[in-house]
């Protein structure tokens, strides 16, 4: 199952964290896994090209990205993107319930 964590201070998304093989197909075949790490890289391309400094991390072996915005500036600049990437998740999660997992987190 794959995972997505949410973390929120406020209203605002300010990390979010991708674990897990869905488990869907076989590698390679996996329409899940293909389309989460599409998206997560649109989220780190869409950062980049905002000029956000986002902390990203990726283990490939672990299938776990980490992606945190520490600046309020950049929190706020950063919303369209990370709420966007949320709905989508939703979407996934209402038709593959048995692959795709969200979490989300209240941070103070």
């Amino acid at each position: 199952m794959t995972t997505l964590t949410f973390s929120f201070r406020g209203e605002d998304i300010i990390a979010v964290s991708v674990e897990g093989h869905s488990g869907q197909a076989e590698a390679g075949e996996d329409v899940v896994c293909a389309g989460v790490s599409s998206a997560v890289q649109m989220v780190d391309c869409q950062l980049y090209m905002q000029e956000i400094n986002a902390e990203m991390t990726a283990e490939q072996e672990t299938a776990k990205v980490n992606i945190r915005i520490n600046d309020k500036e950049e929190i706020a600049r950063a919303q369209l993107t990370l709420r966007s990437f949320r709905i989508v998740a939703k979407m996934w999660q209402e038709e593959y319930p048995d692959y795709i997992s969200i979490q989300e987190v209240k941070l103070l």
